[in-house]
């Protein structure tokens, strides 16, 4: 069930409710405590044939929650266990526009090909799971700027990344 790629673009809106989301695009449900997971925190994700444990960590990331496969084929979310998984690596940072240095909200920084993403917070901050020890393209874009291309190898834990879009120029048509 972690394995099946889904594709789905979610802007930013509350946890709770792009769990649901979630859930009707992978065909699974979902169990969890209010009290474990912060449902009001705001998260997007962009993903394409993404295996749903990608798609749940990009969700899931930075709010101390593990993701188990109950015998009922159910999905918990539970506490985070004080031993961290070692095949993790995240990649984070920030987008920013490159001329002002002004945090970009709602920007996309995917994989590439595209199989994973996540949008940028309201602090242009990004965080995003990719594969440790393989060479990795992640692009950022946004409307109104040019997309930027970085490569890295995943080392393990939590590798950060910046970029710097610098702003489309428009040309508008000459009036005869």
């Amino acid at each position: 069930m972690f394995r099946r790629p889904l594709s789905v673009d979610l802007p930013p809106l509350r946890l709770d409710s792009a769990l649901v989301v979630v859930g009707r695009v992978a065909g699974a449900r979902f169990a969890y405590s209010r009290n474990t997971v912060p449902v009001e925190r705001i998260v997007s994700v962009h993903a394409t044939r993404a295996p749903l444990s990608d798609v749940l960590d990009s969700l899931l990331s930075g709010m101390g929650v593990d993701v188990v496969l109950s015998s009922s084929g159910q999905i918990a979310l539970v506490r985070h266990r004080a031993s961290a998984r070692a095949d993790s690596t995240f990649v984070t940072g920030v987008v920013a526009d490159s001329a002002t240095g002004v945090p970009i909200s709602g920007a996309i920084v995917a994989l590439e090909p595209p199989t994973a993403g996540t949008r940028t917070g309201p602090d242009g901050r990004y965080r995003l799971r990719i594969v440790p020890g393989e060479l990795q393209a992640v692009r950022a874009r946004a409307l109104g700027f040019r997309p930027q291309d970085q490569q890295l190898v995943g080392r393990g834990g939590e590798e950060q990344l910046d970029f710097r879009l610098p702003r489309r120029r428009w040309h508008s048509p000459r009036s005869s």
